[in-house]
């Protein structure tokens, strides 16, 4: 039987300067092309009115480094 336990993300979600809970992200970089991210978000009423190229910003905490939180900021491209 395995155990499972939930941990803090460190991450900050804002979607046009609203603050919505995060259930995971991946955020793939590459050279000489844009950031791209992946978030989940819990089902929430709020989800429904996102319009296209809505401002998003993603804070998260790189455990490994001293820094401030590093930020991605990027625009909603699509919806499900």
């Amino acid at each position: 039987m395995s155990v499972s336990h939930a941990q803090a993300l460190h991450l900050r979600l804002f979607v046009e300067g609203i603050e919505l809970p995060v259930i995971s992200a991946q955020v793939t970089c590459a050279p000489n092309s844009p950031a791209v991210a992946v978030i989940q978000i819990p089902p929430l009423s709020a989800a429904t009115k996102f319009h296209p190229r809505s401002m998003v910003h993603l804070f998260f905490l790189d455990i490994y480094r001293s820094s401030p939180p590093i930020v991605v900021t990027g625009r909603v491209a699509a919806r499900d």
